[in-house]
């Protein structure tokens, strides 16, 4: 008979990959069958007057990421792409620890605790992107003039 927690274990692992890799396979947009993957304007780098090489060198997370302001915002934006599907598996976690305990208290306990900090993790983090999103609204609609904001 195999044990609860490795039963536990294969199916977080599967909830995981489940979860994942949708995410993991759209990140390849295209793919040139001669040359390998395509740049994102479809041009392949070419050599320049002014240097010795025939490769160009690309902003990986695009061309509107030009100041830090905007790669923070990029950043946070990937967190939470990310942070949101984690945060499902958890309380899909957290439901079936409510399920295999099978009314034994001591599990349930547990699995009711797990639950609670789920829901409480979940609630500090949308709390913190909503607070964030409100702040930079207000900033944007003060017209703040000062240096390095004007670009977020």
């Amino acid at each position: 008979m195999i044990s609860t927690k490795k039963l536990s274990i294969a199916i977080t692992l599967v909830l995981f990959g489940l979860t994942v890799a949708p995410a993991m396979a759209s990140a390849v947009t295209s793919f040139n069958d001669t040359s390998g993957i395509q740049s994102q304007n479809n041009t392949i780098p070419t050599q320049s007057s002014n240097s010795n090489s025939i490769f160009a060198l690309q902003n990986p997370l695009g061309n509107g990421t030009d100041s830090f302001c905007k790669l923070i915002k990029t950043l946070l934006d990937v967190i939470i792409l990310f942070g949101i599907p984690i945060a499902t598996f958890f309380v899909v976690y957290a439901g079936f620890r409510l399920v295999i305990a099978r009314g034994n208290p001591e599990a349930l306990k547990k699995a009711r605790l797990n639950l609670f900090y789920t829901v409480v993790g979940i609630a500090i983090f949308l709390g913190a992107w909503l607070l964030g999103q409100i702040i930079a609204g207000t900033i944007k609609d003060l017209n703040v003039t000062t240096p390095g904001l004007n670009s977020c």
